[in-house]
């Protein structure tokens, strides 16, 4: 009875699975990059290899705002490729997305402040079922069938060439 109840309980821990420690980010929009109309801001791009929930929080001791994007931020227009935001809070007070991520694609975080007055530490808190992976997305590689179809047509522009006619005269 006893090695049974073992065995139930390893199984039962198997089939649950563990949540991922948080992770955080420790950054300085002192002296950074300029955005929101002048606004210093860090852009922090990661990827998640687990689909879920996951909860972005930004704390610091100023006005901060917390922005998710997909893909790539446009300073031009800031609400292209906006996932989520966040800037409900005053002075001191952490700002908190939560958002459901997918695998296979490219995320940014841009950590600010609400005035350009509002700089310095920050810590970005990433929790959700799986860690996330900060730094770009690497590029995918290409299907078989893409490959085929990529040789073949070098091949095609190969015999082309390779059959045109060429002339040379000398004068």
């Amino acid at each position: 009875m006893r090695t049974f109840s073992m065995m139930a309980a390893a199984l039962l821990a198997c089939s649950i699975p563990a949540a991922a420690q948080a992770q955080v980010v420790k950054t300085d929009t002192t002296n950074a990059p300029l955005y929101f109309g002048g606004f210093p801001s860090i852009a922090v791009p990661f990827y998640v290899t687990t689909a879920g929930n996951y909860t972005l929080t930004q704390s610091g001791a100023f006005d901060m705002l917390l922005l998710l994007y997909t893909d790539f931020v446009d300073p031009a227009d800031m609400n292209t490729n906006l996932l989520a935001g966040d800037d409900l809070g005053d002075v001191g007070v952490s700002e908190t997305v939560i958002v459901p991520l997918l695998t296979n694609q490219q995320y940014i975080a841009l950590l600010g402040g609400y005035s350009d007055i509002d700089f310095g530490e920050t810590t970005l808190t990433f929790a959700g079922p799986d860690s996330v992976t900060l730094g770009a997305l690497a590029g995918a590689i290409p299907e078989p069938a893409t490959w085929a179809m990529m040789i073949g047509g070098f091949a095609l522009a190969g015999a082309g060439l390779r059959r045109r006619a060429t002339t040379v005269r000398f004068a």
